[in-house]
């Protein structure tokens, strides 16, 4: 199933405030093998292959290094198309001694975890067939336990690593959040995403069309943190990509709920959600 299409209510693209943007090219492009699509001072737009953009890396004046306290990103996502390619990545990584922070099965997917130069999180994951995803009614059973490393080995099958592959995609965001019940009020009955998994007041996921998630929030460590400064390393928005016949009515929603929404009069709209994270769609 495609979980990642127009019709579903997916994440698309990260605006990302770096420390140095020569030193994030290096790490995006030469590392991740992702294409530039465009470069002025200051600015750089990313995509995997011949994709549409889907990362854009700001480099902030006078910065602030990235506060864990603060909410903002837990991590982004990029969804590989097999598991050989989470495979060939591993392999890469293992060969050339580059760190990775975590390694897990999820059940509904395997995952690696790594920082960029700045410590913004990603998570890098295959999933498996929906198929042999555990529901219990609405809610999707999802796990952390260890990777299958060796298994995952036998899979790699690239002599050379030369980036991810260009069918790569954001599959999901994970954001630090400090307001989790007015969070779930925003992205449920504002945005329209479905609760598929809860857990208490320390972490939500949120999906569209029964993906295991879209969005995440935790408050793991951010349960009474500050809102990220403005020239804080780190998250600056992310897009949720929504259906033009759908825009109206989340305007509504969210109006109703009280939120104030910024228009271009072009039909692109951005919101500030309950965490202080602008959300464009």
């Amino acid at each position: 199933m495609n979980f990642h299409q127009l019709t579903t209510t997916h994440v698309s693209h990260v605006n990302l405030k770096v420390k140095d943007l020569k030193r994030s090219l290096n790490f995006y492009h030469e590392l991740f093998g992702m294409t530039v699509v465009e470069k002025e001072k200051g600015k750089a737009v990313l995509s995997f292959g011949e994709q549409p953009a889907s990362l854009t890396l700001l480099e902030v004046d006078h910065p602030t290094p990235l506060q864990n306290g603060h909410t903002g990103l837990f991590h982004m996502a990029l969804l590989l198309p097999t598991r050989e390619a989470l495979a060939n990545v591993l392999t890469f990584f293992i060969t050339h001694n580059h760190q990775i922070q975590g390694a897990s099965d999820h059940g509904v997917s395997e995952a690696l975890y790594l920082a960029d130069p700045d410590g913004n999180g990603i998570e890098i994951y295959r999933d498996r067939s929906f198929d042999s995803w555990s529901w219990k009614k609405d809610q999707v059973e999802m796990v952390s336990e260890p990777l299958d490393v060796d298994g995952l080995l036998k899979e790699a099958n690239e002599d050379s690593f030369e980036g991810l592959p260009p069918e790569t995609i954001i599959g999901h965001i994970h954001l630090k959040a400090n307001r989790l019940q007015e969070s779930r009020k925003f992205y449920v009955e504002g945005i329209g995403l479905k609760e598929v998994a809860s857990y208490g007041d320390q972490a939500l996921f949120l999906s569209d069309q029964n993906y295991h998630h879209h969005v995440a929030l935790n408050t793991w460590f951010t349960a009474n943190g500050r809102r990220q400064e403005n020239n804080e390393i780190g998250l600056q928005s992310y897009t949720l990509n929504i259906s033009e016949d759908m825009k109206e009515s989340i305007v509504n929603q969210l109006s109703v709920l009280g939120y104030e929404i910024k228009d271009d009069k072009e039909g692109n709209y951005q919101v500030e959600d309950p965490n202080g994270i602008w959300v464009l769609f």
